[in-house]
């Protein structure tokens, strides 16, 4: 049940998440394709997914919510919950132009790809932590 990433991330979601974890309050850190997985989970276990999933934590996610259909109140839902550190020249945590129906985006502090999540996490955990954020 794994032959894609989306079908891997939606078996572990129904599979262990649902089924055998109670956890109330889950963060995500997705990382490129990751982040397209994400959303896909946002859209099928909707009301699961947004009662117990309280941040999502991208790096360079490569989600997009136009192309990926995602609903209104999914759309909604990850504008308040979500940041993408993103592959950047400038400075971490500098503000990134986004539409306004997309997920914030910062700099990640680095120009390069496969990095961002290095150079980001503390910014990251921080965000995790923050009850404010």
């Amino acid at each position: 049940g794994s032959s894609s990433p989306v079908e891997h991330g939606l078996y572990v979601w129904e599979n262990f998440i649902a089924r055998k974890t109670k956890a109330e309050v889950i963060h995500i850190i997705a990382h490129s394709y990751g982040g397209i997985v994400t959303v896909e989970l946002a859209k099928k276990f909707s009301d699961d997914f947004s009662k117990r999933v309280k941040k999502i934590a991208f790096t360079d996610s490569v989600h997009d919510l136009d192309t990926q259909k995602a609903p209104g109140d999914v759309r909604r839902y990850f504008t308040r919950v979500a940041v993408n550190w993103v592959s950047s020249n400038d400075p971490l945590d500098t503000p990134q132009e986004y539409g306004r129906r997309e997920v914030k985006r910062v700099s990640a502090g680095t120009p390069k790809h496969p990095e961002t999540s290095w150079f980001a996490y503390e910014s990251i955990f921080k965000f995790l932590q923050d009850p404010l954020l």
